[in-house]
Order: structure tokens, then sequence, then C-alpha cells
């Protein structure tokens, strides 16, 4: 009689390889996307055709035709997100600045003046102003650089246009404030 590696034998072995057998199938039926055909081994998978190949550019041109373009939702978004961004970067930029000012021991009044031009781009002299204006700068770059991934992510294509769009929002809402 034929031993198996569990080391049963005769008619045990042929069950319990039959349970084995029904296990995987009730695997394979309750995640169909583990299972792997044939078919699409990677080994017997056919070459893709030059022909294939260009209808797939074509099937992308057409939805870039389609989807493609200035999107104002998706700009829109872009720019709730570079809002939201720029608030809370300079509000972490002026809570920096305050315990900064804290521990250098300055007057409250120093203080005041120090985050008003963190906050709202008062012009300071010396370097406190070259401070404030780099900070100010690095907060709007990293806002807007936010907000135009989210509107490139939004829009299917055209991801710089998007966020092109989310500084034509910037302005609108500029100009209409």
């Amino acid at each position: 009689m034929a031993s198996t590696s569990t080391g049963l034998k005769g008619a045990a072995a042929v069950g319990a390889h039959e349970d084995m057998i029904q296990a995987e199938r009730r695997r394979d039926e309750d995640t169909p996307f583990l299972r792997r055909s044939v078919e699409d081994a990677p080994s017997e998978r056919a070459v893709s055709s030059e022909a294939e190949y260009a209808s797939r550019l074509a099937l992308l041109d057409r939805e870039k035709e389609e989807f493609g373009g200035l999107k104002l939702g998706s700009g829109f978004f872009g720019w709730l997100t570079a809002a939201g961004m720029m608030s809370i970067l300079t509000l972490t930029g002026a809570s920096i600045l305050g315990a900064v000012a804290y521990i250098s021991n300055m007057t409250p009044t120093e203080v005041t003046r120090t985050v008003k031009s963190y906050t709202t781009g008062a012009a300071l002299t010396g370097s406190q102003g070259v401070s404030a204006a780099i900070v100010a700068g690095l907060c709007l770059f990293l806002s807007f650089l936010a907000g135009g991934y989210v509107a490139g992510r939004m829009a299917r294509f055209s991801g710089l246009l998007q966020g092109f769009g989310v500084w034509l929002w910037f302005l609108a809402i500029s100009a209409a404030l």
C-alpha cells in the first residue's frame, strides 16, 4: 500500500486527499481573485501584438479627448484643500514662532506683533521680515502643491491643467472677497 506524507495508508490516505482537494475548491470558490487559470500564467500568455498595442493607444487617446480638459469641480476641491492646508500650515508656523518667542523671553507685545506678521503678512523689518516671507512662501507653496495634487487626482487626465484650475479658483475667490 502506498504511504503518503502524513503517514496514512490505504483508504484513509485516499479520503484525506479528497478532503484536501475539496478544501482547495471551497477556498477557490470563496476567493476567486486568488485563483489563477492556466491561460493567465505568465509563461503561457501570448505576447501582445502591435495591433493590440495600437488599439490600446487609440483607446487612451479617445479617453483623453472625452475626459481631458479643465474640470472646474476638481479645481474647486483642490482650492478647498489648498485653503485648508494653508490654514493648518500657517497656524503651525505661528505656534512654532510663539514657542520660540516664549523660550527667548520676548515681551507679549513683540510676540503678538511677530505672530500677526506671520499670519497676516504684515511687513516687518530686518530678519523678522525675511523669515516671515520665507515661512509664508513655504506655506503657500506646500498648500497649493497639495491642492493641485488633489485636483489632478480627481480628474482622469490633464493634471497640470487641473493645478492651474486651483490657481484660477484662488484668484476668483480672492477677487470676490
